[in-house]
């Protein structure tokens, strides 16, 4: 798990583990979240840029993370860093609600800077 705080409140995490449906060399990446006052910042980008390092020290060769399809913002953030939507997608649902999720995958060859 990595976090980014400031003045001692956190503000974003993303946790990054193996993916538990994919090869062993895919790491799946969990819950990025950026608090909204503090979006636009370039702390979504940098958490992001570390968990993909992580991932490559560790011998990952791609990464791998569900998006909410109704969330522009968030399909918009990984596309521009090279993130590609695989095709994949599944519907989850809980009390009350319901959501379709896309699957996007990044080789880490194809990393790319933030723009």
């Amino acid at each position: 798990m990595v976090v980014a705080e400031e003045n001692g409140k956190l503000i974003d995490v993303v946790n990054v583990s193996p993916s538990s449906d994919s090869p062993a060399d895919v790491m799946e990446l969990a819950f990025l979240h950026v608090l909204p006052e503090h979006q636009g910042r370039g702390i979504g980008s940098a958490l992001l840029a570390e968990a993909q390092r992580i991932g490559q020290s560790g011998g990952f060769r791609h990464a791998v993370v569900w998006v909410v399809d109704s969330h522009y913002a968030a399909r918009n953030f990984y596309e521009r860093r090279g993130w590609v939507h695989t095709g994949e997608s599944v519907r989850r649902t809980g009390s009350g609600w319901s959501v379709e999720e896309l699957r996007y995958r990044l080789a880490f060859t194809e990393v790319r800077p933030t723009k």
